[in-house]
């Protein structure tokens, strides 16, 4: 368990280096385990999500946490819960998947990377930037003509 937290930690304070301003949603169903880590103040703390639309579409943050959430949930109710935090709420999430609901496969159908750290232990890893890559042949540079695009209707 402890390398678990270890790598939240290291996590966390990556983010808090570079990043002095932000928020962060954190799902647990054991928030003692993580309450002495370094958080930000606007930290908001839920004990369970249990449907999608059970967070307010304004809340937002800068990264979510879900640690020992899922584990005894069907995955029918899983992969939509993560599929909302990851559009509506948050910009980063980490997931502790405990192995039990949702197997790797699905969390890479969502768009998850498994987190590469030796001591990760179960964390999948979704930034958005990392997810969303900008498409050069969608521009107005790689169009055939693009100085005739307001001249001409075609």
């Amino acid at each position: 368990m402890s390398s678990q937290i270890k790598f939240l930690e290291d996590r966390l304070n990556g983010i808090s280096s570079s990043n002095d301003d932000y928020s962060a949603i954190v799902v647990s169903k054991e928030p003692q385990l993580l309450r002495n880590l370094n958080w930000p103040a606007n930290t908001v703390w839920l004990d369970t999500i249990d449907k999608p639309d059970c967070l307010d579409i304004s809340v937002r943050s800068d990264l979510g946490v879900i640690f020992k959430q899922f584990e005894h949930m069907p995955s029918d109710l899983v992969m939509p819960l993560l599929a909302r935090l990851r559009d509506c709420h948050c910009d980063e999430l980490l997931v502790h998947s405990g192995g039990k609901s949702l197997t790797t496969r699905e969390m890479l159908a969502l768009g998850f990377t498994r987190a590469t750290s030796s001591e990760s232990g179960g964390w999948f890893h979704y930034q958005r930037e990392e997810f969303y890559e900008e498409r050069t042949w969608n521009s107005p540079d790689q169009w055939a003509h693009p100085q005739n695009y307001k001249r001409f209707r075609w």
